[in-house]
């Protein structure tokens, strides 16, 4: 219930009426004066005939120009009126103890059983939890929402609020694959945007070719080549919620030869490396050692797989050779190649020194320097394999070097295995007749790297 009022609202009575009457009409037009008066709203209007007889009447309802009252309020009496005497809202006692008792309704205290409504500008609640938030509800009571766990935020989801965890920003999820063979990757929760680098294999050196008479020329194996390097850019949402991973097994490197008058055996493939769909190749076998020049192996580059995808191996492998020195080519951001190995020229018993491999992958793209691969050969040592490539963390993204090849050191050297991720074994040796020639090095292993950003 709530008393109404306005400025200066005043008519005279359109007919007669007696004391008992509980309608009566305002001039045509005048009703939109005074307020409206519906449910429990209501006003006074005081009735004056201008001869000393007032009435005041509690409005309880009015349709445009008539009035429904209650006669006879504020300790006046009912009395007659006619046409023409004035109806006037004026301020009464009755309106103002209304008012005061509105106010103080409205202004209940929030214990206990007083409540203020919600269209009043309360809570429409008894109690209010401490510490909580309020939220608006319309005209209902208002809602609470729980500070919760600490920490938490107050986390919108578009028509309403609630005390949740704040959001990632910006952690990255880790996980490497070194193990050959077939795994799975699981997509964490959260995850926008995944990088992927991904390597093959290294492939084998080629075991270098055993002779039985010295006018024969007798060549080392060749070279592995490096496994190929693909990275990708992919928005999470392309991915599966688990994905196959792939980690290719180094080439086996080519096996020394035992029989005199025997070519070499040339090396082995690299594994592929598999995420998802998208693949690095392994890098090739070096050629068996023989009496002309060995082939050295092929890196195992590939086209690109993906939009923001590059597949780079720059290592190129040395030829295994009679005499003369063919190192592994550097492996840029990618894996060494393997050093070809040495052998004899015909009618010759020489030796000579084998080939250094190539380094592994590095920031400095088009870097000339060699210091971290794989050793080559010494004629003069009675060491019986040549350098192995140095492995690389997964983590730089980098490959591993080429191991060298093994020298003519009256046969013997086998080539140096690949550094991991990738790098080619190096070729074995040439050897004399009655001599085991020297075996191809191993590839190193592939690898995948996935990192997502949560």
């Amino acid at each position: 219930m709530a008393v109404e009022y306005a400025n200066r609202a005043s008519s005279v009575i359109a007919s007669s009426i007696n004391s008992s009457q509980t309608t009566f009409d305002v001039q045509v037009g005048h009703g939109l004066r005074f307020p409206a008066a519906a449910g429990l709203d209501h006003f006074y209007v005081t009735l004056d005939n201008n001869n000393g007889t007032i009435e005041i009447v509690k409005v309880t309802g009015r349709a445009a120009d008539t009035f429904t009252v209650e006669r006879g309020q504020d300790g006046t009496a009912a009395s007659a009126f006619t046409a023409g005497d004035a109806v006037e809202l004026r301020i009464t006692k009755a309106l103002l103890d209304d008012f005061k008792s509105d106010a103080r309704a409205n202004l209940a205290p929030l214990s206990g059983t007083g409540v203020v409504s919600a269209a009043y500008g309360g809570s429409g609640r008894t109690f209010l939890e401490p510490n909580n938030v309020l939220l608006g509800n319309g005209t209902g009571a208002v809602q609470q929402v729980a500070a919760g766990n600490a920490g938490n935020v107050l986390t919108s989801n578009g028509s309403t609020w609630a005390s949740a965890a704040p959001p990632s920003t910006g952690s990255a999820n880790v996980q490497n694959f070194e193990a050959v063979g077939t795994t799975t990757w699981t997509k964490p929760a959260g995850a926008k945007m995944v990088h992927v680098i991904i390597f093959g294999g290294g492939g084998g050196g080629g075991s270098g070719r055993r002779r039985s008479v010295t006018t024969t020329a007798a060549t080392g194996g060749g070279g592995g080549g490096p496994g190929g390097r693909t990275e990708l850019w992919l928005d999470a949402s392309l991915l599966a919620a688990t994905e196959t991973v792939v980690v290719g097994a180094g080439g086996i490197g080519g096996a020394s030869r035992t029989t005199d008058a025997t070519d070499g055996q040339a090396g082995g493939d690299g594994g592929f490396s598999q995420f998802s769909s998208y693949f690095a190749r392994g890098g090739f076998g070096g050629g068996s050692g023989a009496t002309t020049t060995a082939p050295a192996g092929s890196s195992g580059t590939q086209a690109p797989s993906a939009v923001f995808g590059n597949a780079l191996s720059y290592g190129v492998a040395g030829n295994g050779t009679t005499n003369t020195v063919s190192a592994g080519g550097r492996g840029g951001l990618g894996s060494g190649a393997g050093g070809g190995a040495t052998g004899f020229a015909a009618s010759s018993t020489a030796a000579s020194n084998g080939s250094a491999g190539g380094a592994g992958g590095d920031a400095a793209l088009f870097s000339t320097a060699s210091s971290a691969s794989g050793g080559g050969g010494t004629a003069a040592s009675s060491v019986l394999n040549a350098g192995g490539g140095a492995s690389r963390s997964i983590g730089l993204g980098l490959g591993g070097s080429g191991g060298g090849g093994g020298a003519s050191h009256a046969g013997r050297q086998a080539g140096g295995d690949g550094g991991s991720p990738g790098g080619g074994g190096g070729g074995g040796a040439a050897s004399e007749s009655g001599v085991v020639s020297g075996a191809g090095g191993a590839g190193g292993r592939g690898s995948v790297r996935v990192v997502t950003y949560l």
